[in-house]
């Protein structure tokens, strides 16, 4: 498999409503890049975000982010009239993503619909939701109680915090238009997905989804499953994990697992979510593979670096779950000779360029060491954009950064169409022997520090945002020259 990929946000598409979504605009950039060569669309995954707008603080990881549903698909099914559709257009800015605008839009929009759902339509909502009874409905039930305890599900009320079957019927009656209210927003939602997906495959693209193993505290599946994660009595987190993700109950928790429970339950809880994740998506990359290795994790800086058995056994059950599905584990470098991490138990694992220039230095990044089970980038969604690392560097190691490319003469700091410095980068990785090169969006635009994606600033991160300007400026022959001149043009 020698494939190109781009790695680009759905939020990050452009749109009339405020942030990107599933619409024409998304449909466009498929096209684009599929046009150029690119079979891989690398993304973020879409299901909802959290409170710092995180993809990966979301309340539930099988609810579709509502943001992304398209209004004009409202429309077109007589759900809202032209009014709401103009009313629900975004004055701001394009450059980025304005999700309280957008959420709350949405949100009466879907108010609206409740009241223009035709039968027919109805039929196809009880449908999909028979279909997802295994999570919708808690979901539902998870956005209706957090509006009242600010997500935190320790403190729903006590009976509805236990699961108490009686209280949970009870409260389904009570708040029958609200549980309506998120069946058809999630209806919308994975309805318009799967014909973006669909679109996307027919072309020849596959989506890959860069997904994490942990779950924030304030989280649906957390509170269904509490025996499988350490919580005390009252709910709270005993103890979790840090890893950028905050400490304690916050929102941003991540609530460590009890790995001797998951073995005794087969794994159901990940394998499901897994299964779930691969009707979404062509493709997964574990972020944070690390923790399949240490799942109860106790280092003083959160980091799961310690080979457990049972994280390979995990990854072989999901292997056999999903057959032929792709399957890509983050790799992260050895703190020292005895530790095995999860890239060496075989199969595809990420490397990042810019690893091979860090301190200390990971022989692994060099394209010249790849094999054909790297999956390569210029830059990851996490660090600075491929410009933006460059001129971060001490000048020294950029010289040697650019003598590793081929780059000489002036002008390696250009940005833009121009950006002859991190073309230089990406020809390496599409010209190396990895499984697929993956340039993100920002790299191909020549773009600086200000267009990253995450870079832990809760005012700042998970809004950047393409225009077609931008879009239109990229040198797309250039890379189309270099997936046909290196054979990554397979279908």
């Amino acid at each position: 498999m020698r494939k190109a990929g781009v790695q680009a946000d759905l939020f990050s598409m452009p749109g009339e409503f405020g942030i990107g979504g599933i619409n024409q605009d998304a449909e466009d950039f498929v096209s684009l890049i599929s046009g150029y060569g690119f079979t891989v669309w690398n993304t973020l995954p879409v299901n909802i975000s959290g409170k710092d707008n995180s993809p990966f603080t979301g309340i539930s990881f099988y609810a579709g982010n509502p943001v992304y549903i398209n209004p004009y698909d409202m429309y077109s099914r007589g759900l809202i009239n032209g009014t709401d559709l103009e009313l629900a257009k975004y004055r701001g800015s394009i450059y980025t993503a304005d999700y309280d605008f957008a959420s709350k839009s949405i949100y009466g929009l879907i108010e609206k619909a409740l009241d223009n759902v035709s039968p027919v339509l109805a039929e196809e909502i009880a449908a999909f939701s028979a279909a997802n009874r295994h999570w919708l409905t808690d979901y539902a039930r998870y956005m209706i109680l957090s509006s009242d305890a600010d997500g935190n599900f320790s403190a729903f009320p006590d009976k509805l915090r236990r699961r108490d079957p009686q209280a949970l019927e009870l409260f389904d009656e009570i708040n029958a238009r609200k549980m309506a209210h998120y069946r058809l927003e999630q209806y919308l939602f994975y309805s318009a997905w799967a014909r973006l997906k669909k679109f996307a495959n027919d072309i020849g693209v596959k989506i890959v989804a860069t997904v994490r193993l942990g779950l924030p505290y304030f989280n649906a599946e957390v509170w269904c499953n509490p025996d499988l994660f350490e919580l005390g009595k009252d709910g709270l987190p005993l103890k979790a994990l840090k890893d950028g993700c905050g400490a304690g109950n916050s929102p941003l928790s991540v609530p460590v697992y009890i790995p001797e429970r998951l073995q005794a339950d087969k794994y159901s809880l990940l394998r499901r979510r897994f299964r779930h994740l691969y009707t979404l998506y062509d493709g997964l990359i574990i972020d944070d593979a690390y923790n399949l290795f240490e799942l109860n994790c106790s280092s003083p800086d959160g980091r799961c670096e310690k080979f457990r058995p049972d994280g390979k056994k995990l990854i072989n059950l999901i292997k056999k779950d999903n057959p032929g599905k792709i399957l890509i584990l983050e790799k992260r470098k050895k703190a020292n000779a005895g530790t095995v991490y999860a890239y060496d138990i075989g199969g595809l694992h990420t490397e990042n360029f810019q690893n091979a220039f860090a301190e200390p230095s990971d022989a692994g990044a060099y394209p010249h060491n790849y094999d054909a089970d790297c999956v390569a980038f210029t830059s990851r969604y996490d660090t600075n954009t491929a410009l933006g690392w460059l001129y971060e560097l001490e000048p020294s190691v950029r010289d040697e950064v650019l003598e590793y490319v081929g780059f000489s003469g002036p002008g390696w700091g250009a940005g833009g169409r121009d950006c002859t410095s991190v073309k230089a980068i990406a020809r390496q990785l599409i010209a190396s022997a990895c499984s697929i090169a993956v340039i993100p969006v920002q790299d191909l635009c020549g773009f600086g520090d200000l267009t990253r994606v995450n870079s832990n600033n809760p005012e700042g991160d998970w809004k950047f945002r393409l225009c077609y300007d931008a879009l239109n400026n990229i040198d797309f022959p250039y890379y189309s020259g270099l997936i046909k001149l290196y054979k990554r043009d397979e279908r």
